[in-house]
Order: C-alpha cells, then structure tokens, then sequence
C-alpha cells in the first residue's frame, strides 16, 4: 500500500479500523487523525491507510493510492516505484484504456475485459481543455472502437474517413464530454 502524499498512517487491525461497537458504514477510523501503524499477526486482518488532503476553494491535486500483491518484498518496492506517483499511474491506467496522445489526438484502443460493458468518466487533460470521456460496450464484447461523439456530435464510425479509434483534440480551455461506443 502507498499514496503518494508525504503524510500517511496505515494499520492492519480491522477492529482499530471499525472501533468497538463501531460499522463500515461509519467506521472509527474516519474520527481518527492517525492510525497506529500495527499490523501482523494476531489482528482480524484488514488493509487501511489514512491521508490528510486539504484543498483550496477550486484547488486542483492527482493523488495516487497503490495497492496490490506481489511474489516478494523487492517485487512489491519495484510497482510501487513504478507505479507510486501520479506519472507512473497515468501510464498504467493509460495502458489499460488504450489511451495515447498521437499529436492533437487522443488514440483509444481498450484493453478492457469482455464482460465489462462500460467505464464512465475518464478526465483526461489536454493542455487546458479537459475532456470527460464515457466508454460503453454495444456491441459483443469486442473492444473495436464503433462510433466516437464529442459533444454530442459525431465524429469517427466504423467505415467513416477518419480512423475511427481516435478523439480529435483542441486546447480551448473548455470541457469537452466524449462518448465512445464499443463493439
């Protein structure tokens, strides 16, 4: 486990993590400002980290969280260096969405599984202009880009002129909402 602000504190014991008599639906730890940093055996085992985060009125910041499993300890440092901050992160993530810059446009190639029929909400930053993307399966399971619309407007279909797996990109400073239909 790893964020990748400076400050966290983390423990391993579900009952510090709930509090006595306490729920998921409103767990002590969320009351806490630190939490102790035990783990190991002899708890009712559990995974929580804790992070302050404070934001100015309108203030923007990409924090990261890792978590995973890995064969070993020198494994595990290699993700989290790899994958720890928010570079690292944007490339994974990218990876799995298919998503590469190629000049002034955004290539969408999914690496999704079959039986996923849709993400929503993907902000992806182009210079000044940020551009919500919404993904949806139609069709059966293939990941082949069908029918792109940028603001409602359509822009690339199976069989149009245009490559029809890329989002063409403006920096006008503006919010831009992006569907994309796979089939």
């Amino acid at each position: 486990m790893k964020v990748s602000e400076p400050e966290r504190s983390v423990t391993g014991n579900r009952k510090e993590f709930i509090g006595r008599n306490g729920s998921l639906a409103s767990p002590a730890a969320m009351r806490r400002t630190r939490l102790s940093g035990r783990a190991g055996a002899g708890f009712d085992p559990c995974a929580a980290m804790q992070t302050r985060i404070e934001l100015a009125d309108g203030q923007e910041r990409e924090i990261v969280f890792v978590f995973g499993a890995a064969r070993n300890t020198d494994e595990a440092q290699h993700f989290i260096q790899q994958y720890g901050g928010p570079a690292g992160a944007r490339q994974a993530l990218d990876a799995v969405l298919g998503l590469r810059l190629e000049v002034d446009q955004l290539r969408i190639a999914p690496c999704i599984p079959s039986d996923w029929e849709s993400y929503k909400k993907i902000h992806y930053r182009y210079r000044e202009t940020v551009y919500h993307i919404t993904v949806r399966r139609v069709g059966e399971g293939s990941n082949q880009v069908m029918r792109i619309a940028v603001d409602g407007a359509v822009v690339n279909v199976t069989g149009g002129e245009q490559p029809q797996d890329r989002i063409p990109l403006v920096d006008d400073r503006r919010e831009h909402y992006v569907e994309v239909d796979l089939g």
